[in-house]
């Protein structure tokens, strides 16, 4: 289950796997209807850390697995998608552009 020991981490696996998620861009744009897995762990997860065999926990242990992996249902939104294969362009472009100007000798 996705308990964090700290607001840090709950962050850094918010900004690593949820982030650029479908499941979650209603929320980042307009405040509206959170990810129900993200959701279910803030509100829960500290009631159900250490109980053993209850149906709650081992739901959240199925959403956010203990092995690191992420959530289970994480699933890249198209929008973000296409936002990085845009900056990716244009970072290669920006390469392409650096490599031409070492071979003229210019900066």
């Amino acid at each position: 289950m996705g308990y964090f020991p700290n607001g840090t981490a709950g962050d850094a696996f918010y900004e690593t796997h949820c982030a650029g998620c479908v499941h979650d861009e209603e929320w980042r744009e307009h405040e509206r209807n959170p990810c129900p897995v993200w959701n279910a762990h803030l509100l829960y997860s500290y009631q159900l850390c250490n109980e053993k065999g209850l149906p709650g926990k081992d739901i959240l242990d199925m959403l956010i697995p203990h092995d690191g992996s992420g959530c289970a249902m994480q699933h890249p939104s198209p929008k973000v998608l296409a936002a990085r294969d845009e900056r990716g362009r244009l970072q290669l472009r920006l390469l392409d552009l650096q490599r031409a100007a070492e071979r003229t000798g210019s900066r």
